[in-house]
Order: C-alpha cells, then structure tokens, then sequence
C-alpha cells in the first residue's frame, strides 16, 4: 500500500510562531522536524511501498527536507506540486491527471501536522471487515479531544466558588457514540476513483466533497483510538517543543489502540 501526506498548506494559524512550512517546525528534545517525526510509525510499520507528498506552500524547502530523510530512512517517494491553491481533494485529483495516484491502489491519507498512534495489526484485521462491508474509507476517530483550554473542578465554600483541581488543556471524552476525526483515512479500492470529478478551479477538501456523499450512503468504516497529537496552533507547539522525542515517539509508536481491543465496524452518522 501507498500513503498520501498532505503538505502544502500555509500553515496561516502558526504564523506567530514560526513563518516557514509547518512540516519543517521542530518540536521535542532532542528537535526533530514534524515531518520526520510524522513519518516514523509509518516506516516503523514496513507496510509503505511508496510515500507521496502533496505540496504547495515553499515547497522547494519542504523538497528539500523529504531528500534529507529519504536519505536518513531510504523510502521511496513521489510528490504533487500543486500548480495553485486548489486543497485536498484537489490536489488528489490533480495527482490522478498526472498518473501520480492510481485509481485502483489503496492509500493511507494524512495531514503532517496530525499525530496518530495505530495499532496497525488491529488495523489490518478491520481493514478486512471493512473490505467485506462494502466500505470505500477508513476514517481513524478519536475518543478523546484535547480541550484547548485549561479546565478546572469548582466547589462552593459559603456562597463563593473555589478551584480545587485544574488541568492545563487535558484530554475530555467524548460523549457515547461520538469520536473526533484524527486527520488519517485510509481510502480502499475505488474510493481514489471518487476524486475524478473535483474541480480544479478552486480549494477543495474531502470533508466537504467527498465524505457527505459517502457517509449518506455508508461507505466509510470507522476505526477507533484513544487520542492523537495534532500541531494547529501556538498552544499545540508549547505543549510539545519541550516534551522528550522519545516520550513522543513512545506515544506514536505503542498503538493507542491497545492490543486484544475489540474493534467493531463503526460508521460515522449524516
């Protein structure tokens, strides 16, 4: 199987941060790029014959930093160059029209700013209930979100509210039957083929083009983890610039779906 990683955009919310390509910020102790720590699972997993990166944004720097860790890691990959702000789902159709994505290939899709830890033997076994179902995506949803605000426990003491716990942006569960999407799908057989009609004219992404569609005619499985990392504002940097590399690599590499955890074959609601 093949992998999609998304790496074009401007990376606009982290400006007052840091002004380069997202892909490129380094974060963890000792620093190590998002990209290179994005990719480790993955290579880890040996199930990616072939990477491709969709590109936009300086995407000569971004270039420049996958031939640095093609070098480090010896993968192969190929790139999307998208010839103007034309989004996700446009630029998987772009990458169809120039014979870079094939239609009958399967995908792993990703945002290099998303963490994700999966248990990929667990998801093999569902990819094949999946496949049985009829299903076209497998989109990887969370049970847990990451609050993006301190949260505090109150108690009243005479008439006056007092904090007697507080966490700083913990996770928050959420409710029965609901799950936060993580940023990685994996598209099946066919599903590729459902891009063929993306205009090129404008941004497009699949939450908006492709997955209503689909999820109306249940066609999008759903496998489940604890939580994931995800980089989209200053917050989600603070929080990781100083955390070890190993203890993010720990995380990614565990497979926040635990071992033995049974995985039935979910659909997300219209």
């Amino acid at each position: 199987m093949k992998m999609i990683i998304h790496a074009g955009g401007e990376s606009s919310r982290m400006k007052d941060v840091y002004d380069g390509h997202k892909s490129l910020l380094e974060v963890g102790i000792p620093k190590k790029s998002l990209m290179w720590i994005h990719l480790q699972p993955f290579l880890k997993s040996k199930l990616i014959e072939e990477f491709i990166f969709t590109l936009r944004f300086q995407s000569e720097n971004v270039l420049a930093h996958i031939k640095k860790l093609q070098e480090e890691f010896g993968f192969n990959y190929k790139t999307i160059i998208e010839p103007s702000p034309i989004g996700r789902a446009g630029s998987i159709k772009f990458g169809i029209e120039k014979g870079i994505l094939e239609k009958d290939e399967e995908y792993f899709v990703s945002n290099v700013d998303d963490l994700v830890s999966v248990n990929f033997a667990e998801f093999l076994n569902f990819k094949k209930m999946a496949e049985n179902n009829g299903k076209l995506i497998i989109m990887v949803m969370a049970r847990k979100i990451a609050n993006p605000f301190g949260v505090g426990r109150l108690e009243n003491n005479d008439g006056i509210s007092e904090l007697v716990e507080f966490n700083e942006k913990p996770f928050s569960d959420l409710a029965e039957n609901f799950a936060a999407r993580t940023g990685l799908d994996f598209y099946l057989k066919g599903a590729i083929d459902k891009f063929t009609n993306i205009p090129l004219d404008r941004v497009t992404n699949p939450e908006q083009e492709i997955f209503p569609e689909l999820t109306r005619e249940r066609k999008i499985g759903v496998f489940l983890v604890d939580r994931w990392l995800s980089v989209n504002y200053k917050s989600d940097y603070t929080s990781l610039k100083d955390r070890s590399l190993e203890d993010i690599q720990n995380f990614l590499n565990a497979g926040v779906a635990k071992s033995g955890q049974r995985h039935r074959l979910q659909e997300p609601v219209s």
